[in-house]
């Protein structure tokens, strides 16, 4: 059996972030009876809640952009062992037409979408909030 000798050499890789995956814009729900000790009840569903500590939180909805910084799609995380919802955006606040095309919306925007899991569904409002990263 012949052996060769080779030289001991090591590889590193670069990490390089995938701005495609890390960029979005955040929403936070803005409540209706904010000040009823954070909880509100859902216009088209009093069964449903928002809380500040949930959908108020800036953190827990994103809007993730594609390569040319225009969102894509729309998400909603921290959801009490729901795991990530998508979302589905709307003109207005009747719920009726839904956007299709997300690329309209920038940062100030105010904009209307729901969320949902098994028979639920959230009616959300609020204001786009750029410049924020989430992995």
């Amino acid at each position: 059996m012949k052996k060769t000798w080779r030289m001991p050499s090591a590889r590193v890789e670069k990490f390089v972030a995938n701005e495609y995956v890390a960029a979005c814009w955040t929403v936070a729900c803005d409540i209706p009876n904010r000040e009823n000790k954070g909880i509100g009840s859902d216009a088209f569903d009093s069964d449903v809640k928002h809380g500040v500590k949930e959908c108020g939180q800036v953190s827990h909805q994103y809007l993730v952009l594609d390569a040319n910084g225009k969102p894509v799609e729309m998400k909603e995380t921290n959801t009490q062992g729901m795991g990530i919802l998508d979302c589905q955006v709307y003109t207005g606040p009747d719920y009726q037409t839904r956007v299709t095309d997300l690329s309209g919306i920038n940062p100030g925007d105010y904009i209307y979408w729901t969320s949902s899991h098994d028979s639920r569904v959230w009616h959300h409002h609020g204001s786009v909030q750029g410049s924020a990263n989430h992995s």
